[in-house]
C-alpha cells in the first residue's frame, strides 16, 4: 500500500538545499530517526476487493490522521499503534471493518459509534455499484433467438420480452443450445442493466416452463445511509 504524506518539516531540516531530492532524503533519514514528522497522511489506494467481482471504491483517497501514538483510518472509529505503520495490512483492515460494519448495518444492530463509522463508508464509496454487485442472482427464463457463426456473441429473448445480445464467455453452456430453445439461468445485472453473470444454466421444455413471475420473490436492497 502506498501513501502520500502532508509532510510540516522541523526546524533543522527548514534550511536544507531545496531541490526535491536533496530535499526527500533528508526527510526519509529524519522520518528513520523521528515518527513525529508526519500529521497526516492520504492512500494512494481507492479500490478495495471484498472478494471476486465486489469492491468497495472510493470516491476521494482516504485521508488517515496521526497523533503522537496512534493513527486513524478515515472516519473509522478505531485507533491503531503509530509504531505499527511500517507494513500496515490497509487492504485487510478497511475490507474487515466494511464487512463488519455491513453485517450490523443488515441486522440493525449497529452502536451510535458504529453508525458514524458505517456512514463514512456509505458517504465515500459507490454504494449503488456495491449493491449491485453484492446483490444475489435471480431466476429467470430465456430462448436462444440467434446464433452467429464464428462469434463470441449470441441473441437472446428473456422471459419478459427484452433482446439482449451476450458474450458466450458469460455460460460456456450457452453455446450447447440451439436457435428457438429454452433454458433457465440464474442471472445478475450491472448497473448499465446488462446481464453480467448467467449461472446454473439448464435447457427446458418450452412447453412445460414452470416459471410463474408471481412466485418470483423480488429483492430489494436496504437503504443504509438512512439510520436513526
Amino acid at each position: 500500500m502506498l501513501f502520500s504524506c502532508d509532510i510540516e518539516l522541523p526546524p533543522n531540516l527548514e534550511n536544507v538545499d531545496q531541490s526535491p531530492v536533496s530535499k526527500t532524503e533528508m526527510v526519509k533519514a529524519y522520518t528513520e530517526i523521528d515518527s513525529q514528522l508526519y500529521k497526516s497522511f492520504k492512500l494512494d489506494q481507492k479500490t478495495f476487493m471484498l472478494e471476486k467481482g465486489i469492491f468497495l471504491r472510493f470516491r476521494e483517497r482516504i485521508t488517515c490522521k496521526l497523533t503522537n501514538h496512534s493513527f486513524k483510518i478515515g472516519q473509522l472509529n478505531q485507533d491503531f499503534p503509530r509504531h505499527d505503520l511500517i507494513g500496515f495490512d490497509f487492504d485487510a483492515t478497511i475490507c474487515r471493518a466494511f464487512l463488519e460494519l455491513y453485517g450490523k448495518a443488515q441486522n440493525n444492530t449497529l452502536t451510535d459509534e458504529e453508525k458514524k463509522s458505517w456512514l463514512f463508508f456509505v458517504d465515500s464509496i459507490d454504494y449503488t455499484r456495491f449493491s449491485l454487485e453484492m446483490s444475489r442472482p435471480f431466476y429467470c427464463e430465456g430462448t436462444i433467438v440467434k446464433k452467429y457463426k464464428n462469434s463470441n456473441i449470441i441473441k437472446i429473448e428473456w422471459n419478459d420480452g427484452e433482446i439482449e445480445q451476450v458474450k458466450l464467455s458469460l455460460n460456456k453452456s450457452l453455446s450447447y443450445l440451439e436457435e428457438n430453445e429454452s433454458f433457465s439461468a440464474y442471472v445478475k445485472r450491472n448497473r448499465f442493466d446488462q446481464t453480467s453473470l448467467i449461472e446454473s444454466l439448464i435447457p427446458i421444455d418450452d412447453t412445460n416452463s414452470s416459471i410463474d413471475m408471481n412466485d418470483v420473490p423480488v429483492i430489494e436492497l436496504p437503504v443504509y445511509r438512512e439510520l436513526s
